[in-house]
Formats: structure tokens, C-alpha cells, sequence
């Protein structure tokens, strides 16, 4: 199999990781465009960096794909949904302009839609600290497009620069009195520039990140058939004063900066050592009540800091390479009551993780990647309103499995599982996630063009309950 066709054959079966996330696009998250190759998903997809988005491919291409996925929540919290539905179609083109440059862009489409949830007017209620909530039970639909672009130039053979510009509208729209509808605009831009060495074995980089979002929430409000509340925290709401229509503002902004370098035969033939560093901070302010006169209701801040690393052995006599991870982080919150300046809470997390990584070539027509990822939290949360301290620490562990087989010279099958058991935060109401994922897919080439099909299935199964949360998806792509 030619490199192109295999760099083709990637192209199509990595799946959108994204769902919606972007539109609450908070810190160290991002867009997953489907990459070219490994060595570019290693680069771009670790690093962040827009500047190494490119590397490793000069073609021209199309990709387009649709997807859709069913989660059933039997086990759930108090605001979480009975059942989600997603469906996402999106076109993605990247050509070479010229030797120098290169340009990007995706037009994506995402609809998400909530079934009997409980209350939350936020669409993931447990992700923010100043949620908005009332009385009903209802189902919400969730669309909007998002546009990716990337611009790549080389300054010269040896540094290149790049532009990459994230913006998307999402609109939402709960089917039952109160009729709560929102609205979020979402930018994010980075800006990268990456070094190689002459000899092609170093890889070093740095990228800067500003981050803006603007999220809108609307809703009627009545003493008897519905009754807003605004959460501070997880434990202490407030009822929003009786008015024709009630809102919420979320204004929140963010900064980021991150480097990184990557050295190949360090020291030794065959051993590698890459480095990735990430530093950045967000900050919400949110405002309550009439259009006419909102109320801030609390400021929100986050710092959070990232090192991973990774180190290598390469054995070209028996086509494998062995790696050794281990990665830290550290997040620290804050929230302040808008009017008052009084502390309403704090969060801080320092967490780590290690792992052994394999990928290997038994057969030339067969690739496995196999690895152990083994990890602890230190997590103190403290709603002083509330007067409530979680102070733990949460362990996890996972093994994960991917068999590339090649049937023949124009198509492939893949099939891969994942087992990952998690201690998960105290709003959960159980002590430990057993977490099983797995997929199939299948690509073949045609005349006019790639073809790919992937099924994906995965099962939550709590401790302590005969209940599990499944999920099931489906996709089609094709290249050209």
C-alpha cells in the first residue's frame, strides 16, 4: 500500500472528537479536525500548535462525513437527560497553495438534542459553576455551524508560521414553558511558528491562544407554572424575582500559550524524547435577571498549567516502537460574588498520569497499538456558602487496543476497545466508572473516491447500581 493511500486511509477513519464542545470551548480544549497521518496527528493533536498542522503531507484533498450517535442515560444525575441524540455532517478541504503555503477550512453542522431533562436550562449543567435552571421537565434541541480555517506559510525551509481561526453559533430551544432559549458565539485564534532542524530529528515550537465566548440565555418566568433558579456552585440556588422574562449572560474570555519540542535518535539511534508545556487562564463573568437591569452575579476564574512528555525506542528490526508517558497537571479555580467581592468557592487540582505505549508490525499488512495508562487526582473543592469541602484523591486506570488490518491493496479494516475504570467527582453519587469502548470500521477506495463506515459503542457501569449509561454511533465519510 502506497504512502499516499494510507495517508488517505487515515484521513477517513479518524472520527470528529468535537460533539458540541466547542461552543463551550473552555481551556485546553479544542477542534479536532480528521488528520492526514500519524505523524501529523502526533504533532498537530499533542501539541496544539496550528504551525505543524501540515507536516509530513503535500496533497490536496476533500473529506466529507456525516455522523450520528444515541446515548441513553438510565443512570443519570438530578439535571442530566434521559436520552441525548447527535447528529453532525461536515466538509473539510486542504490544498497547497504553493510551496510555501498551504490553506485549511471545515464547514461543519451539529444537532444535539436533550430528552426529559430535569430543570437545566445550561446544556451540560455540571460544567459550570453559575447554572441556570427552573421547574420543568422537557426536551431541548441544540444546532448551530462552525467554521475552522488554517493558514500555513513558510518563512523559510526550516520555520513556519501559521493562523488558525475557530468561530461558531449555536442556538438552543427547550420544547416547554418556560421556552428557554439560548444563544453562544464562539471565536477562538491561535497563532504558531515551528522549527525543524536540518536534519529533520528536532521539532520545536511555540503558539498563543485567545479565547472568547458570549453565551445568551432567555426564559419566562412564573410563581406558578415555572420558577427560575440561579445555582451558585452545586449546593446554594437563589430564585429569580417574577418577571415576564429572565436571563442569563456569560461573557468569558481566555488565554493560552504553549511550546514544545520533539527530538528523535537523542543520543542513541532509535530513542526519542518529546515535550509539550501548556500555560493559560479563563475568566467568566456572569449577569442575571431583567434586560433592563442585570445583575452580576459572579466573576469565574481559571489557571491551569500542563507538562507532558513522552520517551521513545524505536526498533526498526522488529518494525515496533515502545513508549514510556507520564504527564502532570494543574487547575485552580476561583468565583466571587459579583456585587460583594466575598469568595463563593474554590477548586484545585493536581493530577498525574503515566503509561506504556506499544505500536508494532508483526506483519506488514497488520498494525497494533496497544497501551497502560495508570493516573491520580488530588481534587479540593470548597463551596463556602454552602459550607461544603470535597477533599479526595480519585485514581484511574485504562488499557487500550487498535488493529489496523489491510485486507488488500484498496481497503482496510480497524477495530479497537478501551477499558478505563474512574473514581469520578461527588456529584455523581457512585464511587467508581467501569468504561467500555469499542468501534469497528472498514475503508475502501473506489473511482470516485474513499469510502469509510465506522460503528462505535461504548457502556458507563456504575458501582452501586444496576443501571449504565450506553452510547451508539455511526458514521460515513468519504475522501478524495
Amino acid at each position: 500500500m502506497s504512502r499516499k493511500s494510507y495517508l488517505i486511509v487515515l484521513l477517513c477513519m479518524v472520527v470528529f472528537m468535537s460533539a458540541l464542545q466547542a461552543y463551550n470551548n473552555y481551556l485546553f480544549q479544542n477542534i479536532h479536525i480528521n488528520y492526514k497521518n500519524d505523524y501529523a496527528v502526533a504533532l498537530y493533536d499533542i501539541t496544539r500548535n496550528p504551525a505543524l498542522f501540515n507536516t509530513g503531507s503535500d496533497h490536496d484533498y476533500n473529506l466529507y462525513r456525516v455522523y450520528s450517535g444515541l446515548s441513553e442515560n438510565g443512570f443519570q444525575r438530578t439535571f442530566d437527560p434521559a436520552m441525548n441524540r447527535t447528529y453532525s455532517a461536515s466538509y473539510f478541504n486542504f490544498k497547497q497553495l504553493n510551496k510555501k503555503s498551504s490553506l485549511g477550512a471545515a464547514v461543519i453542522f451539529d444537532l444535539s438534542k436533550h430528552y426529559d431533562e430535569y430543570g437545566s436550562l445550561e446544556k451540560i449543567f455540571y460544567d459550570h459553576y453559575f447554572s441556570f435552571a427552573d421547574t420543568t421537565v422537557g426536551n431541548t434541541t441544540y444546532y448551530g455551524p462552525r467554521l475552522w480555517i488554517i493558514y500555513n506559510r513558510d518563512v523559510s525551509e526550516r520555520v513556519k508560521t501559521a493562523l488558525q481561526i475557530d468561530y461558531g453559533i449555536e442556538r438552543g430551544l427547550k420544547d416547554v414553558y418556560t421556552e428557554c432559549m439560548t444563544v453562544f458565539r464562539n471565536v477562538n485564534v491561535k497563532l504558531g511558528v515551528s522549527y525543524l532542524s536540518p536534519d529533520g530529528s528536532l521539532i520545536s515550537g511555540i503558539y498563543g491562544r485567545y479565547f472568547n465566548r458570549q453565551g445568551k440565555y432567555e426564559a419566562v418566568d412564573d410563581l406558578i407554572d415555572a420558577i427560575n433558579y440561579t445555582y451558585i456552585g452545586y449546593h446554594v440556588y437563589r430564585p429569580e424575582n417574577p418577571r415576564s422574562i429572565n436571563n442569563k449572560s456569560d461573557w468569558a474570555t481566555g488565554y493560552e500559550t504553549g511550546i514544545h519540542f520533539r527530538k528523535e535518535n537523542l543520543l542513541v539511534k532509535g530513542f526519542g524524547l518529546s515535550s509539550v508545556m501548556f500555560l493559560g487562564t479563563t475568566e467568566n463573568r456572569i449577569k442575571t435577571g431583567s434586560i433592563s437591569k442585570p445583575v452580576m452575579v459572579g466573576y469565574w476564574v481559571r489557571e491551569a498549567f500542563r507538562l507532558e512528555n513522552r520517551l521513545s525506542y524505536k526498533i526498526d528490526a522488529i518494525r515496533s516502537e515502545f513508549g514510556l508517558v507520564y504527564n502532570f497537571s494543574q487547575c485552580v479555580d476561583w468565583a466571587k460574588h459579583g456585587q460583594f467581592e466575598v469568595n463563593l468557592l474554590d477548586y484545585n487540582s493536581r493530577s498525574f498520569d503515566m503509561g506504556l505505549e506499544l505500536i508494532t508490525n508483526p506483519f506488514r499488512v497488520l498494525t497494533i497499538k496497544a497501551g497502560y495508562y495508570t493516573g491520580a487526582s488530588d481534587i479540593k473543592y470548597n463551596e463556602y456558602t454552602a459550607d461544603f469541602l470535597f477533599d479526595d484523591r480519585l485514581e484511574d486506570s485504562q488499557f487500550s487496543m487498535d488493529v489496523r488490518w489491510q485486507i488488500n491493496s484498496i481497503s482496510n479494516f480497524l477495530v479497537g476497545y478501551e477499558n478505563t475504570t474512574a473514581e469520578p467527582y461527588f456529584y455523581w453519587e457512585t464511587s467508581k466508572f467501569n468504561i467500555q469502548n469499542a468501534y469497528l470500521a472498514w475503508d475502501r477506495l473506489f473511482v470516485f473516491g474513499r469510502v469509510g463506515i465506522k460503528f462505535d459503542a461504548g457502556i458507563w457501569d456504575p458501582r452501586g447500581s444496576a443501571k449504565t449509561i450506553d452510547h451508539y454511533g455511526f458514521g460515513i465519510s468519504l475522501s478524495r
